[in-house]
Formats: C-alpha cells, sequence, structure tokens
C-alpha cells in the first residue's frame, strides 16, 4: 500500500514483489472493494490521511532516494 501512495506503478511495484503486474492489480481492487472506494485518488487519500507510508519500513519513496 506504502508504494501505491507513494506513486509507484503496478510494473514497478510487481517486480519488486516478484509477482506480476496483474497479481498487483488484483490486490489493489480487493481492498479498494473492503475500503469501499471506486478511485484510486481516494484509496491514496484514505491511507495518507492513517499516515500509512511512515508506517512501513524499508520501501523507497520516489524522490526522496532513501527508505521511508
Amino acid at each position: 500500500m506504502a508504494l501505491v501512495v507513494a506513486g509507484h506503478a503496478n510494473k514497478v511495484i510487481a517486480g519488486r514483489f516478484g509477482i506480476s503486474r496483474r497479481t498487483v492489480e488484483n490486490h489493489r481492487a480487493r481492498v479498494m472493494d473492503k475500503m469501499k472506494v471506486r478511485v484510486l485518488a481516494d484509496l491514496v487519500r484514505m491511507a495518507s490521511a492513517i499516515d500509512i507510508d511512515k508506517r512501513s519500513r524499508g520501501l523507497t519513496t520516489p524522490g526522496k532516494g532513501g527508505s521511508g
């Protein structure tokens, strides 16, 4: 989730975890369904509101060049 919030593409996320892009899309769709959101931007807003990016460990965000 932190990688989605950070703006990483599905292909990048998939490569990071050694899974297919389609698997990333399926996981994201399931999370969106459970959170009852229809637009990815709403999911990102919700995750940002609970500061999910700072709760993650060892994930690099674009433009920051380090772990976040």
